[in-house]
């Protein structure tokens, strides 16, 4: 099964997500909507991957998480100039 940070806030549940990154729920839902943290965790603006690693005990690690909204945001990029 491939992972997704879809997947990763189904599994962690998107209330516990935002209670741990001090975001609101529906933030949360957006990320679950483009299956991809905020770009924010690549420049190193907000710490939610780490905060999410930590929710989960280290099952998902932060450098992980940064790596598959790298690959989401390039993939958006891509389908937005074809």
């Amino acid at each position: 099964m491939k992972i997704t940070i879809e997947k990763i806030i189904e599994e962690l549940g998107g209330s516990n997500i935002a209670r741990v990154c001090q975001v609101t729920p529906k933030a949360v839902s957006k990320w679950k909507a483009k299956n991809c943290l905020p770009r924010t965790v690549i420049t190193g603006e907000s710490d939610y991957a780490q905060k999410i690693e930590m929710l989960s005990g280290s099952k998902f690690q932060s450098g992980m998480l940064i790596a598959l909204t790298k690959q989401q945001l390039k993939n958006t990029s891509i389908e937005k100039t074809a």
